[in-house]
């Protein structure tokens, strides 16, 4: 039985190791929706995880006060947990040891602090052709889909990334592109070039994916020719022309809820836009930050220039 309140149910590479994991009864009394390391419960039986588990309220008789006894008629008996008297558990044997037990002092826990922050610079000219990006994580599905390293166009120097998408791939996120990151306070800066070629349906954006559900600040995404924020057009694109983005938001106590772009396209002037609402009211750290190929059918777009900044 996982019976919390707060925090992550799991965190970390779950989907990527090899662990049975079974008849289990999963419950947030606080009423967040249970996820497994980022999907749902049938997504995550597709890995051949939790297939007889259960997500349901085990009915304790009292549990803000510690009283974990079962009620008639609880689920997590369809899923073979049998109740034993918990009030024995622990140190037992001769009262001298228990004793050593009882007047153990434990040590004040210390939470060691969050690594500094990660900074990405890349122009993709260092990393061979054909091969996949060095610093981000790359989620492909093999069908006709493709994240690599192209030579074919550039924004400047030789080579650029390639993203290509695909008709029939399972997940329509698929395939999509992300740098981790542990970015908590100052201001961030993401610049890079992008060109899209005809069809695409791009999305960017900053999340904290330290929680759950996860949080997303700064996004926006290109469909149909256009530029959009929250679904609303602001620009039209240009079609296979290199297009600079300069997106920048203030992380941690100096996090406004807002967020600033500059979209400068080739021979116009840079159009700025302040102010923009961040898509989750408590984002305020920045732990991913992806490109995300949309579409249903065969699309290219290529990024260019990389650089992820913080300034505290």
């Amino acid at each position: 039985i996982v019976y919390y309140d707060t925090g992550v149910l799991l965190s970390g590479p779950w989907t990527k190791v090899r662990i049975k994991m079974d008849n289990n009864c999963y419950w947030n009394s606080a009423g967040a929706e249970i996820n497994f390391a980022g999907t749902d419960l049938e997504k995550w039986r597709e890995l051949g995880r939790d297939k007889n588990s259960i997500i349901a309220d085990p009915m304790f008789v009292d549990p803000a006060n510690y009283d974990f006894r079962l009620k008639p008629g609880s689920p997590v008996l369809k899923v073979g947990f049998k109740p034993f008297d918990y009030s024995k558990a622990g140190v037992y044997g001769s009262p001298a040891w228990k004793k050593v037990a009882s007047d153990y002092e434990y040590r004040q826990l210390r939470i060691a602090p969050d690594p500094p922050p990660v900074d990405v610079a890349d122009g993709f000219e260092e990393t061979a052709k054909g091969q996949r990006p060095d610093e981000a994580e790359v989620h492909v599905e093999g069908k006709g889909d493709a994240i690599v390293i192209t030579d074919e166009t550039s924004a400047s120097g030789k080579q650029s990334l390639k993203i290509v998408d695909a008709p029939g791939l399972k997940n329509t996120f698929n395939p999509h592109c992300v740098y981790p990151l542990n970015h908590t306070e100052g201001v961030t800066t993401s610049q890079f070039d992008l060109r899209a070629d005809k069809g695409v349906n791009i999305g960017c954006e900053w999340r904290d994916w330290s929680i759950n559900p996860y949080r997303t600040g700064p996004a926006f995404w290109i469909q149909d020719g256009k530029l959009k924020l929250r679904g609303r057009t602001i620009m039209d694109m240009p079609v296979d022309e290199w297009v600079h983005f300069d997106v920048s938001a203030a992380l941690g106590d100096k996090s406004s809820g807002t967020w600033n772009m500059t979209v400068t396209m080739p021979q116009k002037q840079p159009r700025l836009f302040e102010g923009l609402k961040n898509n989750s009211d408590k984002f305020d750290k920045l732990t991913w930050l992806g490109f995300t190929s949309n579409a249903i059918t065969k699309t290219v777009f290529y990024v260019d220039n990389l650089l992820i900044t913080n300034k505290r």
